[in-house]
């Protein structure tokens, strides 16, 4: 029997004391800072929820990894273990190693950006927009109304305001705006999401794993005709009903959203962690910014093209 208890797939073998402090000695310390959390230092900081970088625990694989780095000027072992990661996952075949994302920035904008330039984006990222403008172009921020006021609902307040956009390209010429940025995931917003919607093909979606409780596990069919449901004794269900639960809602995803960029993944994934389906995630999404029309080379997206008998679900 399978074990569906779900834990995390590591030891932790290295504990961090951190200092313990109180609500009053907290207000004093924000008080002491002027309120900018800039200013506070770390050791005061009980939870650091500013940011998400570099803040996760090493490997036993990471902290080896620096025994065994070769230093060398030209020709490291090291480099070429990088080079052969970074193909695979890609398929590009040449690459600039950088320490971190806005270094990459860095040199991609003072290649594609210049004075007289407009970069649009729904917002961008304080590093981002100085690295735009470092080169001499000006960032846009393209975000609709509901994004500026926080009292206004919205699920995607980090969406971009396409009628904005639109007039940003009528305004300036095809050679005035290099690209356009989208920022999924909107720091200035407090992570506020955008949606991202293909013309061509409907918003993509990627959906795994489900486990259901061993009580769920029942072969008996019921269906349901409008608001009856109909309990069948005599007939069993002979799949597999996590699986074809998971492909139902991926199919079911698929209509509610008016798309077949539905793409499903039994086994599930986290690119941060458990990694259990990495590189195969990692190729679907490197196909899908190449061609968003493409069906995905692992064939996932084929389950939100299931449809389910007319009047039954």
């Amino acid at each position: 029997m399978p074990i569906r208890t779900i834990i995390e797939p590591f030891k932790i073998k290295t504990v961090e004391p951190i200092r313990w402090t109180t609500r009053a000695e907290r207000e004093e310390l924000l008080r002491q800072a002027h309120y900018n959390l800039f200013l506070l230092p770390a050791e005061d900081v009980l939870i650091d929820l500013l940011t998400d970088s570099g803040t996760s625990a090493m490997s036993q694989e990471q902290w080896a990894g620096i025994q065994r780095g070769d230093e060398s000027d030209a020709g490291s072992r090291s480099y070429y273990r990088l080079r052969d990661e970074v193909q695979a996952l890609t398929g590009f075949e040449h690459f600039i190693p950088t320490h971190q994302g806005r270094a990459a920035e860095r040199i991609l904008f003072g290649v594609l950006c210049g004075a007289g330039q407009v970069v649009p984006n729904n917002t961008h990222f304080d590093t981002t927009r100085a690295n735009v403008e470092a080169s001499g172009a000006q960032a846009v921020d393209c975000l609709i109304a509901e994004g500026r006021d926080p009292s206004r609902y919205h699920p995607f307040k980090g969406n971009m305001d396409l009628v904005q956009l639109d007039g940003l390209i009528e305004k300036h010429a095809a050679e005035q705006i290099p690209f356009v940025l989208l920022t999924i995931t909107t720091n200035w917003l407090g992570a506020a999401p955008a949606e991202v919607d293909v013309a061509s093909g409907g918003p993509a979606l990627g959906v795994g794993p489900v486990h259901l409780p061993s009580y769920l596990e029942r072969t008996t069919i019921v269906t349901r005709r409008e608001n009856q449901l109909s309990y069948n004794g005599m007939q069993r269900w002979a799949g597999s009903l996590e699986s074809e639960f998971l492909q139902a809602l991926g199919a079911n995803l698929a209509r509610m959203l008016g798309s077949h960029r539905v793409a499903v993944y039994p086994e599930g994934y986290h690119m941060l962690l458990r990694d259990l389906q990495g590189q195969v995630v990692w190729r679907d999404i490197a196909a899908w910014l190449a061609d968003p029309t493409a069906r995905l080379p692992s064939g996932a997206d084929a389950s939100g093209r299931v449809e389910a008998p007319a009047g039954e679900e």
